[in-house]
């Protein structure tokens, strides 16, 4: 397991007091994590060698951007590592972390 810092512990805590609690639902061959109100946060596609996720722009990518200034492999980096330790999806996530205008 890789080391993180204070920082991004400070990060992933908020990031799942706001994010946390998702439901997978699953829709052909695509896992979609919802919220409460079943706006999708990510998703990931079950099938294929490299399982790439998609982040809702506007509702988490957006966030780490204005809230910490993040640049975009910043934020790569600390997504996948809370879909690993929030949602247990260390051996689902295989490809790249995009964000996903379309989401919403």
């Amino acid at each position: 397991m890789e080391t993180i810092g204070k920082i991004d512990e400070i990060k992933l805590k908020l990031l799942n007091k706001e994010f946390g609690n998702l439901v997978p639902v699953c829709v052909k061959d695509k896992v979609i994590y919802v919220d409460s109100k079943n706006t999708p946060i990510f998703f990931y596609s079950k099938s294929g060698r490299n399982s790439n996720v998609f982040i809702n722009y506007k509702k988490v990518w957006l966030f780490l951007e204005t809230i910490f200034c993040m640049k975009y492999d910043e934020i790569k980096k600390l997504i996948k590592l809370w879909l690993v330790e929030s949602y247990g999806l260390r051996g689902a996530i295989t490809g790249e972390v995009f964000n996903n205008l379309v989401m919403d």
